[in-house]
Order: structure tokens, then sequence, then C-alpha cells
């Protein structure tokens, strides 16, 4: 397999109510840029979708072509009277396939990635088996009952690679057996890792809340639920009744109801708001699969409270996670509940056991084992190894929070490690040939390196970015990437 200097990707996010496909998607996507960002790779990275937060692809780098959701052609339904513009479940239907065949066809992926539905959202994903991608799907856990259905088992049958998402429970077995030869497991897929978290202290001056307070966080998950509003309004009155307290109420990127502020209430709405999560000390939360790992992941004490889901089972998810000691939960919205779990996230001792309980857990973000286990449809197992030691150790992430560009960064390792592709160029055209290579590759740390090299850009004021793009120019000068960046501080 040769690995190929560009590559297209198309990403299937339709429909759901809430935001666990788009956020996934997104999740692996950041990984597949990183990859391919410090392998050289062109990579286009597109995405399909019908969520009505398709902003969240906007906030993350993505470009995102969209249509409407099921959800608002729905509510169209819910109004009368001749002057109310509607768009019919039929014509929807009807448009939304012709977009995706056509998308498809035009852009010509190298890769189509499926969260989910495995026949699409409105069954048309099974036309374009044939069009000459690789097709791989992300399958978190589904109800037995959807998942036991004839279409949906036959649907798998067209995926090269099936990547189940176990969640840290029993497994419910909904992959069948004719696709286990071609399924892999990872755990739980969030949009950020624990490197890119912000500390306790920045979060909190950043959202504007008290330093040493008591800073509790709602959630009702993605917010496009309909009694979202109402779930804020009973927490709006208990917050009145507990002065002493700082709520921030989390409102969902689909959140349409009215807001809510008080003197010891806040309103949050944004994308990419885990990355504040280390500002609260404990949370009341839906049990959706993004909000539970998210708070997890963040190591918050949280008590959930089930939403009605038609394929994603909230309620097995949290009560699992409770026989853990990993949360506590309630079992509704009403006043009487959220008193109930205000009352137990206020005991410090609680807080205290459950977060040491969440510490030995130790909950990782597999969304990079999931982007590898993509580009491995495309990629040569030697540069996805390579790519693995550049992006481990931590060092870009060390670099972003520095304030440097992700993609400057990985971009420079790349072009510092000319060393081991030429070695590779070698060992295969020896491989070719018949003839005997013995590999010296340059004994150099290529991400402390180039984390060295951009520092001292910065210090300088030299614009990094354009020496980068001077190297090739000093290639054939040069043996050693240590070489190479001290030809390029030296040259003015």
């Amino acid at each position: 397999m040769k690995s190929p200097v560009s590559l297209r990707i198309m990403n299937y996010a339709v429909n759901g109510i809430g935001l666990g496909h788009l956020s996934r998607l997104v999740a692996v996507n950041r990984w597949i840029r990183r990859y391919t960002d410090v392998l050289g790779i062109d990579a286009e990275l597109l995405f399909l979708t019908s969520s009505e937060a398709d902003a969240l692809c906007y906030h993350n780098g993505f470009p995102a072509f969209k249509i409407p959701s099921k959800t608002i052609i729905n509510d169209n339904h819910a109004f009368s009277g001749a002057r109310v513009a509607r768009l019919s479940r039929v014509q929807h239907r009807r448009l939304a396939k012709q977009w995706v065949w056509n998308s498809v066809g035009v852009f010509a992926p190298d890769i189509l990635v499926v969260d989910t539905f495995p026949n699409g959202s409105f069954y048309e994903l099974g036309s374009i088996a044939d069009f000459g991608m690789k097709k791989v799907l992300i399958s978190r856990a589904v109800r037995t009952e959807q998942a036991q259905k004839p279409d949906f088992r036959a649907a798998l049958r067209m995926y090269d690679r099936i990547i189940t998402t176990e969640e840290p429970f029993s497994s419910v077995g909904y992959v069948p057996e004719e696709a286990e030869g071609r399924t892999v497991s990872v755990g739980t897929i969030m949009l950020r890792e624990q490197a890119e978290l912000l500390s306790r202290e920045e979060a909190r001056l950043r959202l504007g809340l008290p330093l040493e307070a008591l800073c509790v966080y709602i959630s009702a998950g993605g917010g496009g639920d309909s009694d979202a509003e109402s779930t804020f309004t009973t927490l709006a009155a208990i917050a009145a009744s507990e002065p002493h307290i700082c709520f921030v109420f989390g409102a969902g990127a689909l959140y349409r109801g009215r807001e809510f502020h008080a003197p010891n209430v806040r309103w949050l709405q944004r994308f990419n708001a885990i990355e504040f999560m280390p500002a609260f000390d404990a949370a009341i939360s839906a049990g959706g699969y993004n909000s539970v790992y998210e708070l997890l992941l963040s190591g918050i004490p949280t008590v959930f409270i089930a939403q009605e889901r038609l394929f994603d089972d909230q309620k097995a998810r949290i009560v699992a996670l409770q026989e853990r000691g990993l949360c506590a939960v309630e079992s509704s919205w009403n006043k009487e509940s959220c008193r109930a779990a205000l009352a137990i996230i206020q005991n410090p001792a609680w807080r205290h056991g459950v977060s040491a309980q969440i510490q030995a857990f130790a909950l990782a973000n597999d969304a990079q084992a999931a982007a590898r286990l993509i580009l491995e449809e495309i990629l040569n197992e030697d540069v996805l190894q390579r790519a693995d030691e550049l992006l481990s150790g931590g060092t870009h992430f060390a670099l972003v929070r520095e304030g440097f560009d992700e993609r400057l960064t990985l971009r420079t390792f790349f072009a510092l490690d000319f060393t081991f592709r030429r070695d590779a160029q070698r060992r295969k055209a020896s491989q070719t040939l018949g003839l005997p290579y013995n590999e010296q590759t340059e004994d150099t740390d290529i991400p402390d390196l180039a984390a060295a090299f951009l520092c001292e850009c910065r210090q300088r004021g030299i614009e990094a970015l354009d020496r980068v793009n001077a190297l090739p120019t000093f290639l054939p000068e040069v043996q050693t990437a240590l070489e190479a960046v001290e030809r390029l501080l030296s040259t003015s």
C-alpha cells in the first residue's frame, strides 16, 4: 500500500436530537487531522450533517454542508395556518437523499465515515455502497431492539471496518457475528483530551466565576429536548433559595428556550464547553453519551438524570456507572429529585469519595485510536507508527498551551523529520532491488527539537512558518534535523 500525498474523507452525521453523532466525528477528525499534518498529507476533511448545531464543525476548523434536521421538519407540523411556511416530510426526504448521493459523487472521498446509522438516516446509504471508497462505521451501543432489526444488521455488510465504542460497562452485543471479522472496539470518544482542558483557576477566570465559591454545573444535554426549558426553570427556582452556591446553566447548542440569569446563576451556551469543565466542583446533568463522559473525563462528581431516547439507553448507562461508585442517579427532573440531587452534591464527603473513584477509574479518550483505525484503511503501518511516535509524549499539546498554532507545530514536526522519510525511501528502494539495507536513523527527538526551534523563533521575532517553508531549499546541504534548525535560525 502506497501512502498518499492527499486524502479526502467525508463524514456523515445525520440525524439525532442530541450532539453525540456530530461530536464523535469531530473528535475523531481532530486526530485524523493531527495524523495527516504530522505526516505531510494534504487532507480534505468534510462533514455532511443535519444537526442544527453544525457550527460545532466551524468551531473546530472543519467545513460542513448542512441540510435541515428531522427535528425542525417535525416542528413545522406542530403549527397550523396557511401562512406558515413548511417543508413536508416527503419533500425533505427526497431532497436529503439526493443531497447525500450528489455530495458523495462530486467529492469522491477516499473514505466515508458514518456515525451510528449504517443505513443512513433516510435509508439512502445502501445506494452508494459501490461508489468505490472505503467505508467505516463508528457505532456506539444502541438499544437491543434497534440493533436486532434485519435492515440494521444487513446494512453492516457494506462497511470495510466497523469501530464500536465500548462504554465502561457490560457490552450489549449489538454487532452480529458476520461483522465480527471487520469489527474493532475502542473506548469512549470525546471532543478533547485531558491535556487540552483548562486549569480550575483559568477556567473560572475566563467564565467570571468566583475562585472560592461552590460552583455547580447544570446540563440538560444537547438542549434539543422539548422539556429542556422546564428543566432550567426548576433549577432556577432552586438556585434562588441557595444564594451561597454559584450555578452555571450549560445550555446545549440545540437549546431554543429562554435564558436564565440571577446573581448566583450564570448562563453558558458555547461550543467546546468541555474545556471549561475543571471550573466546577460538581454537576447535575442529563445522562447522554457526551455529557456523561466529558464530566467523568474532567473528574467532576455528578448526579445524573436520564432522558428518554429512541436509540440511546441513558438510564442503563448512568445506573451502571453509579454501581461503580462513579456518580449518583436521580429519577426525574422534577423539583423533589433536583433538590435531592443538590443535597447530594453539597456533601463534601460524597464529592471527595466520587472524585477519588473517578481518578482511580482513569477514563481515557479513545478518539485517537478511532482515527488511527480509519487511516489504516489507506496508510502504511510504518508511517502510522512514525506518526504515533511524533504525537506521543504531549510535546505538541504543551506548545499549543503556550500559544503556538497546532497545525504549524505538527507541520514543523513533519518538516524536521526528513531523515526518517529519506531512510524510508532508501529502504523501499533496497527492497525493490533485493539489496540489503542497514538503516541508520538520526538519533534526534524531533518534537523536542521542533519545540526549541519554535520557541527560538518566537524569542527572536522570526516568522516560524516562513522558515519552515524554506526548509526544502536546504535539504541537499544538511544531513540532520539539528543542522537544519541551525541553518534556519542563522539565515537572515
